[in-house]
């Protein structure tokens, strides 16, 4: 059987007939079209509360990194303004996600791109942030158009699956980068620290921050089960 017919064969058939649901319960079954999914209330309640609890932190590391380049008189002036922001936005483009395009995926501020924004293009290059901001807007615009005619569909199609691949990764060491880096004394990690002739050395396991960081890494990777098809 080749590598193709695996990935996309249909799920075998439930050992228990799928529940019956009536009222509201069933226009809401037969709108995200329940019965062809094998799926039920308990399974979608479930996968949105993990969701939820796996990205929940862009609403603050969202807000913090932002607040660096976006504020008035000091940075981090308007954390509280960004924090109010990124859920909004959040909640309407995956509401706008589930119920037009009924795809199960949650839509939030993208964690790389942001940092880009304010430690590459406002800090970095020195463009006032909302000069970046309007910048941000006509790319989005933009990138609206091209999926409006189709464009983007084949501009994806010609990026080599290896670049894709190496994208994907590329943006997950910056994150982790991110993650384990930071002084324990304003809440990071320090897993990572500066150092002058290295650039970066491993940090001190005599701050609770540290030590937590690391048990809480030990954790996630003895209760994350490895995919297998």
């Amino acid at each position: 059987m080749s590598q193709t017919s695996v990935e996309f064969q249909p799920k075998p058939p439930p050992s228990s007939p799928p529940p019956r649901y009536s009222g509201w319960q069933a226009k809401v079954a037969n709108y995200f079209d329940f019965e062809r999914y094998q799926t039920n209330f308990r399974t979608e309640i479930l996968a949105g509360l993990t969701t939820f609890m796996t990205m929940a932190y862009i609403l603050v590391v969202h807000p913090l990194i932002m607040s660096d380049a976006i504020f008035l008189q000091e940075s981090g002036d308007l954390f509280r303004e960004l924090v109010v922001v990124t859920g909004i936005t959040s909640a309407i483009g995956t509401l706008v996600m589930g119920l037009y395009a009924k795809y199960p995926f949650v839509l939030a501020p993208g964690m790389g791109t942001n940092a880009f924004f304010t430690y590459s293009v406002v800090l970095g290059l020195g463009i006032e942030w909302r000069v970046a901001l309007a910048a941000v807007l006509i790319e989005g615009l933009i990138f609206i158009a091209l999926t409006v005619t189709d464009i983007r569909r084949h501009l994806i199609s010609a990026v080599p699956a290896c670049i894709k691949a190496s994208t994907t990764v590329g943006i997950g060491m910056f994150l982790a980068y991110i993650g384990l880096s930071g002084d324990p004394a304003i809440g990071g990690a320090g897993l990572i620290v500066a150092n002058e002739a290295t650039k970066t050395a491993f940090g001190s396991f005599t701050e609770p921050a540290t030590l937590l960081a690391t048990f809480g890494i030990l954790i996630s990777t003895l209760f994350i089960r490895p995919y297998r098809k």
